[in-house]
This record gives structure tokens, C-alpha cells and sequence, in this order.
């Protein structure tokens, strides 16, 4: 499912352009990247979107193994999601993209470089900063009948998300970051982005 396409590397004007996009569940990532696409001329991958489409087909051989590990709030297979999300930027081409949803570990961004360096640019890294007891209450009142929106399962994500991803803000903190204040109500959120990435270039 590779995108480069015979033995030549894509060229700098071919390679999708990435930001990833980190923030808990609940923290708004998919509100603010809807507005992100409108303002700044970006494609919105959701790594979540992607992988519940999977399983709401049922054509994929692990959709099953792929539908227990969502329940439980456990991560998917680096390797199979950055398989995904290869096939995915074929389309996209020389064009901006928002990765909501991703990296999530350390291991996510190994195998990202294992599969994408001849594919994608990462031009930035944006995080939505917001706290566990309010990540809590907005996906506990958001009622999109998700089967991943219960509290038990809520509890886990939020878990792993600081144990997995939070060491990645760490990471990039000082370099490519972007962060932003998730708590504050969604349109101001988005003022404080359009700032930061005019600011960035992005």
C-alpha cells in the first residue's frame, strides 16, 4: 500500500505536508481541526474515524481484533495504523494535512518513520492541553452514542493517554509545538489557534 510509487523517493513538492494533531479524548481536537481545514486549506485525517470505519465495514481481516482493542480503550498496532494512514495519503499529494489523533506513543512515531519518510513532511505538531476531569465531563455529555463513551472505558483512554502520549508533548516541546489552551470555550480556542499558526507559518 506504499504511496511513493516505483524506486524514485517523492520529491519535497510531493510529500503530504503533516501536522500532527495531540489531545486527550474529549479535548475538542476534531471541533478545532474542522475549523483548521475552513481557515488554513488543510485535509482532516482522524486516526479514530478511520479505524471506526473499519470496524462499522467489517471488510478488514482484524476489524474484530480492531473493534475489542477500541472498546477496551487500548491502542491499535503501530504498524497497522501507520499502514492505514500511508494508504490513506495517497490522495493527498503535495497537500496539507491534519493528523488528529496521532502520534499516541513513542512506538507510533518509529514506525512512522519506518513507512513515511519518502511520503510526508512533518511541518508542525499542535496539542490541546486539557485536563482529565474535563476531557471526562465532555465525552460523558457529548452523546454521539460512541461505543467508547462510557466511563470505564473513558477512564482508560485518559490513562493511556498520559502514561503513552504526554511524554510525546515532552518530545517536541520547544521545537515543533504548538500549544494550545483546550479549556477555554471552543471559540476562543480557535482564536488562539488562528494566532499560533499564522505566527508558525502553518
Amino acid at each position: 500500500m506504499g504511496c511513493a510509487g516505483g524506486k524514485a523517493a517523492a520529491t519535497s513538492d510531493d510529500k503530504v505536508k503533516v501536522v500532527f494533531v495531540i489531545g486527550g479524548p474529549g479535548s475538542g481536537k476534531g471541533t478545532q481541526c474542522a475549523k483548521i481545514k475552513e481557515d488554513f486549506k488543510y485535509e482532516h485525517l482522524s486516526t479514530g474515524d478511520i479505524l471506526r470505519d473499519i470496524v462499522k465495514k467489517q471488510e478488514h481481516p482484524k476489524w474484530e481484533e480492531l473493534d475489542k482493542l477500541m472498546k477496551d480503550g487500548q491502542l491499535v498496532s503501530s504498524a497497522l495504523l501507520v499502514e492505514f494512514i500511508k494508504a490513506f495519503f495517497a490522495q493527498y499529494k503535495g497537500k496539507k494535512v491534519l493528523l488528529d489523533g496521532f502520534p499516541r506513543s513513542n512506538e507510533n512515531i518509529e514506525e512512522w518513520e519506518k513507512q513515511m519518510k519518502d511520503v510526508a513532511e512533518l511541518t508542525g505538531v499542535v496539542y490541546f492541553n486539557c485536563t482529565p476531569d474535563e476531557m471526562k465531563k465532555r465525552m460523558l455529555g457529548r452523546n454521539e452514542g460512541r461505543a467508547d463513551d462510557n466511563e470505564e472505558t473513558m477512564a482508560k483512554r485518559i490513562d493511556v493517554f498520559e502514561k503513552d502520549t504526554m511524554p510525546l508533548v515532552e518530545k517536541y516541546r520547544g521545537k515543533e509545538l504548538v500549544e494550545i489552551d483546550a479549556m477555554k470555550p471552543k471559540e476562543e480556542v480557535f482564536e488562539e489557534v488562528k494566532q499560533k499558526f499564522t505566527e508558525k507559518g502553518l
